[in-house]
């Protein structure tokens, strides 16, 4: 048995899926396996699986769209003691895995682990981010974790059932995000603990500056995830009206700058309140 196993669900995207497997050849540690989980209708992965297959193992999968229901397919095949979900358009720096789990040896009370999300500059690639390291706890979860920075004993997340598969992109459903942070609330219920370390970096590109009308559908249905989250997990009203407070205010900054940006965060404010007061 491997002590990783990396689940890659992925959909269109090659380049990328190389980048991220060239830095996973580059690991310090090598004691991994990857689980490709391909939504894809076409072979186009073939030649990067006979390429990388040869430097780490990797488990090929096929699956029906939908990033939690891939995920899903992943972690029953998985055989590593701690799981990870790195995106297909991120990366690890080549200490990642290193340091991943020379921290869970020593801090055996704890069932996952969170990054922080950086372009290769070092620039966080979202405002999301806590200041320092600290507990994950109910009101910071949406502050210290995304899916591709997220670590955790397989035992834990399996005992929760994994994601949430109505949650997250290609779910069918309105709900285009949330899946990760959902599951992270359920394991804080469980009486699992988290921890946030704001020194583990995990590359990822910069999304931010996209204005495009696909940029402010997307916007708008992973606001529409969030709103559904908060109010699923009940989450105290002050706390859900602060999280449509950022965008309302980046919404007005925007128009006064008359920036393009300002459709983007309507979009997500949009989306919020249309999913924690939909039906």
């Amino acid at each position: 048995m491997p002590d990783f196993s990396l689940i890659v669900a992925t959909k269109d995207r090659t380049e990328e899926l190389a980048r991220l497997f060239a830095t996973l050849k580059e690991q310090s540690y090598r004691d991994f396996e990857v689980v490709l989980v391909d939504q894809n209708l076409d072979d186009r992965l073939a030649p990067i699986v006979e390429t990388w297959q040869s430097h780490f193992e990797i488990q090929h999968l096929r699956s029906e769209p939908g990033l939690s229901r891939a995920r899903n397919k992943g972690l029953t095949v998985a055989r590593g003691e701690l799981i990870a979900f790195p995106d297909d358009d991120c990366w690890y720096p080549s200490d990642t895995l290193h340091k991943v789990k020379i921290w869970f040896a020593s801090h055996p009370e704890y069932d996952f682990l969170s990054g922080c999300a950086r372009t290769e500059e070092l620039r966080p690639t979202s405002n999301r981010w806590m200041p320092a390291s600290c507990e994950i706890k109910p009101r910071n979860v949406l502050r210290t974790g995304i899916s591709f920075t997220l670590f955790f004993r397989a035992h834990a997340l399996r005992a929760v059932h994994g994601f949430d598969e109505s949650l997250g992109l290609g779910a069918g459903t309105r709900f285009g995000s949330g899946e990760e942070s959902d599951c992270v609330f359920r394991l804080l219920a469980a009486g699992s603990r988290g921890w946030f370390a704001q020194e583990l970096t995990i590359y990822h590109p910069d999304k931010t500056q996209d204005f495009s009308e696909s940029a402010r559908s997307r916007a708008r249905s992973y606001g529409i995830g969030l709103g559904h989250l908060l109010r699923k997990h009940k989450l105290p009203l002050t706390y859900s009206l602060y999280t449509c407070a950022r965008p309302a205010g980046g919404w007005l900054l925007a128009l006064a700058r008359r920036s393009p940006g300002a459709a983007l965060y309507w979009a997500t404010l949009k989306g919020r309140l249309e999913g924690y007061w939909g039906r």
